[in-house]
């Protein structure tokens, strides 16, 4: 996760800030989120001092809208 490595955070030390047991920092760390609800990722990112933007486009020619996560 880029956020810790610019922080130089280990997943323990990053597990501290916004108090969740070390082994849930590592399942989102490993991509695993699927134990998390989307309110509680954002607060996750809020603690890293992240900014969380959620876009809403109508896009007509596509049967289904897709979901794109971007990082800056």
């Amino acid at each position: 996760m880029f956020i810790l490595e610019d922080r130089g955070l280990t997943q323990t030390a990053a597990a501290k800030l916004p108090g969740i047991p070390q082994p849930k920092a590592s399942l989102i760390y490993r991509g695993h989120l699927d134990e998390f609800s989307l309110e509680r990722l954002v607060r996750l990112l809020n603690v890293l001092r992240r900014d969380v933007r959620i876009v809403v486009e109508t896009k007509e020619r596509r049967r289904r809208g897709r979901v794109i996560v971007e990082a800056a």
